[in-house]
C-alpha cells in the first residue's frame, strides 16, 4: 500500500519518516519522541492516523524480537499516550515481527508494506 493509498482512507495526522533514526541512539530516541509529541492530540476521530515510514531496523543478533527502531517508536508512543489503533507503520521490511510486537498497548500497529 502506498502513502497516496493510505490518505485516500484515512485523514492522516502526521507522516514520520523512521529512516531519520541515526547510529546515535540517544539522539535518534529523543527525536522520535519529540516526533511523536508534534502529532499527540488529546483526542483521534476513528479515521485519523499517524503513519511512520520504515524502510530498516537494526536487529539483536539471534534475537527473535522486533528491532531497535520499533521498539523505541512503542515506548514513544506509550511515554505520549498514543493508542496503536491510530498507528500505521508503512514498511518496506516484510519481517513478520512489525505487526506482532506490541507493549502495554492492547492493539497492534497497523502494518502495511509499500511497494
Amino acid at each position: 500500500m502506498t502513502l497516496e493509498q493510505l490518505k485516500e482512507k484515512y485523514e492522516i495526522v502526521g507522516t514520520i519518516d523512521l529512516g531519520q533514526w541515526t547510529d546515535d541512539y540517544q539522539h535518534s530516541s529523543e527525536w522520535l519522541r519529540k516526533q511523536c509529541q508534534q502529532v499527540y492530540q488529546m483526542e483521534y476521530s476513528e479515521n485519523q492516523r499517524i503513519v511512520f515510514l520504515h524502510s530498516f531496523d537494526y536487529y539483536v543478533k539471534n534475537s527473535d524480537s522486533a528491532g531497535l527502531i520499533l521498539k523505541n517508536l512503542q515506548l514513544a508512543l506509550n511515554e505520549t499516550d498514543i493508542s496503536n489503533y491510530f498507528v500505521v507503520v508503512c514498511s518496506t521490511n516484510t519481517d513478520h515481527r512489525i505487526s506482532k510486537y506490541r507493549s502495554c498497548d492492547s492493539e497492534f500497529f497497523q502494518h502495511v508494506w509499500r511497494i
